[in-house]
């Protein structure tokens, strides 16, 4: 499944993905990392699409303030909002590195016929046949 399946089941129904972990034999604790550092990010982007909103009413007030008095007043605004946007874009992106990073080592789901186990092991085996080699062996 790709990246953005596991991740819609985590913010979901977290407790499904973490049975295919255990299926695999995983600690489940990546998965709350996961939620956790998404959270943190969807919060961030909240703040700083907060904050272009706020910075674009500001360039919109600029552009019609009667005075140059008002203008200046909407100018400071816009620079410290510039200022704050700045810094929140660069926390933002923090997070999203950190994000990317911990969704790319989630692993995949695994369809509910994989037997259990740490690895091939564990496997069983559903179809036996014969080796393709033996039988050719002597055919010219």
């Amino acid at each position: 499944m790709p990246t953005w399946t596991v991740l819609e089941l985590l913010r979901r129904n977290p407790e499904i993905y973490k049975k295919h972990l255990e299926k695999r034999g995983i600690d489940t604790q990546i998965a709350d990392r996961a939620i956790e550092i998404d959270m943190r990010w969807r919060e961030e982007l909240k703040r700083v699409n907060e904050i272009r909103r706020k910075l674009n009413e500001a360039t919109m007030k600029i552009a019609k303030a009667s005075t140059s008095e008002e203008k200046r007043g909407y100018l400071r605004t816009a620079k410290k909002l510039k200022e704050k946007l700045s810094d929140r874009e660069k926390t933002l992106r923090e997070y999203e590195l950190k994000r990317k990073k911990v969704l790319f080592e989630l692993p995949n789901i695994v369809a509910d016929d994989v037997p259990e186990g740490l690895d091939e092991s564990f496997n069983v085996c559903l179809l036996y046949t014969s080796d393709a080699a033996d039988e050719l062996d002597g055919v010219d």
